[in-house]
């Protein structure tokens, strides 16, 4: 696909999801939408976008509302004690250090992201899609005591 530039207004539509959304075609008597146009159904808060004035495509949110930070977190210990998404993850330390994800409620379950920080290391990481725990979302630390924080729902 080539990039377009869009010269001309971006257009916000409003409705509900049985409306029929406008296309250049058929603007139903609105301005025709352009490229990067969005329409939100606002009983089902879903937003879409058309990337070429006719198609309409659900428009992916990087987090939505209701994010949660953890707080400071140096040791093993539950993130969140049911099923959740982990959209980022900070993490530095003054000595080298493991960090894990852990599936679980306690450290029994399935790693679902891990790695090692060197010395002094410090890194941030945007997890998109974010990261899927089934179950529960769990810290494991099985080396160092780094400082670490965790972005959830």
């Amino acid at each position: 696909m080539t990039v377009v530039q869009n010269p001309i207004q971006i257009h916000r539509y409003i409705g509900l999801s049985t409306d029929t959304k406008p296309t250049i075609a058929a603007p139903d008597g609105k301005s025709p939408p352009t490229i990067g146009s969005t329409f939100y159904e606002y009983d089902t808060g879903t937003m879409f976008i058309t990337y070429d004035g006719t198609n309409w495509e659900p428009k992916k949110s990087r987090a939505p509302v209701g994010l949660s930070a953890s707080g400071l977190k140096t040791a093993d210990g539950q993130i969140k004690g049911s099923a959740g998404s982990v959209y980022w993850l900070s993490v530095s330390d003054t000595v080298a250090a493991v960090i894990q994800l852990n599936d679980s409620l306690n450290d029994s379950g399935t790693d679902i992201w891990g790695i090692t920080i060197p010395a002094d290391g410090y890194a941030h990481f945007i997890f998109d899609p974010p990261l899927e725990f089934g179950t529960g979302i769990y810290l494991d630390v099985p080396t160092g005591a780094p400082d670490v924080y965790v972005g959830y729902i």
